[in-house]
């Protein structure tokens, strides 16, 4: 079912994100679907079964980027440069959240950029990275994971203090949020002194853990996506890690309770690539996107 509908080929269309049953998809574009974009700026946009597409922002000379979406629909989240709520003067990225009838900022870096939102089935909570020091302890800027409830309180999960140049990103959190998957090419559990990026999961006590491990520092694996549970998590990874990717093509896996298993195969004749997995809320689907 094609929900958009335009003649210009010079925007783009992108990031899509469904609630539950799919009948409310936020996406990212440049085009002017309702009349309300005719500047070509990067706004953030929705689709309802039955009552078409909206904008949901209208900016100008910025961009509202990676739109995620509550399961019933009624809460966004997304990345912005724009100032939406008086707030941002600066122009950093910060995260907003979009509840129907207002957007409320819920980053506050100077300099500095929040990105990637993850929320958790409810809406009350969106984790995401970012290199700003929202809690006072990231004096050192570097990228790490946070978690936001929305309205209150802001959590540091991830730290790392080494000052080796690593980074923690996309977040991807379970129905519950109390366990949020990303990548990182730290050093977070004492497992990872190569540096070669991998899966974590951090729970909401700040306790990270390893999902993936490689000796292959030439490979690298994300973004992450989890399913409701935060048991089944699947990403995107040139490593060989089951034993059947030699050729280190871009491939599907997921790992679970059961190890890690490779979902995609491609001999890369012509080279292509598997990317941006996405999970069903019981980890027994994967969609992804790919050119093999």
């Amino acid at each position: 079912m094609q929900i958009t509908d335009h003649a210009d080929p010079a925007c783009a269309i992108d990031s899509p994100a469904a609630n539950s049953d799919a009948t409310i998809v936020a996406f990212s574009s440049t085009c002017d679907l309702t009349g309300g974009n005719g500047d070509g700026n990067r706004e953030i946009f929705l689709y309802a079964a039955g009552t078409g597409v909206s904008q949901v922002t209208s900016s100008t000379q910025c961009a509202n980027m990676s739109p995620a979406i509550s399961a019933d629909g009624s809460v966004l989240a997304f990345d912005s440069d724009c100032d939406l709520t008086g707030g941002n003067a600066d122009g950093s990225v910060e995260i907003f959240v979009y509840d129907g009838a207002a957007f409320t900022q819920v980053t506050s870096g100077q300099f500095c950029s929040s990105a990637s939102p993850s929320l958790n089935a409810a809406g009350d909570r969106v984790s995401f990275d970012s290199d700003c020091d929202l809690t006072g302890a990231n004096a050192d800027g570097n990228a790490e994971i946070f978690q936001s409830v929305i309205g209150g309180a802001t959590t540091q999960l991830t730290s790392d203090g080494t000052g080796l140049g690593c980074g923690s990103f996309d977040a991807a959190s379970n129905a519950s949020g109390d366990l949020v998957a990303f990548d990182s090419d730290c050093d977070l559990t004492g497992r990872n002194a190569d540096q070669i990026v991998e899966i974590f999961q951090v729970a909401g006590d700040q306790t990270v853990t390893q999902l993936t491990v490689s000796t292959d520092d030439t490979c690298g694996s994300g973004p992450p996506a989890s399913d409701a549970s935060g048991m089944w998590i699947s990403f995107e990874s040139s490593c060989d890690f089951a034993g059947t990717n030699a050729d280190g093509s871009v491939e599907i896996f997921r790992v679970g309770p059961a190890g890690i298993t490779q979902l995609t195969a491609s001999d890369q004749t012509p080279m292509c690539e598997s990317q941006r997995a996405r999970a069903s809320a019981g980890g027994e689907w994967v969609v992804y996107q790919g050119f093999c």
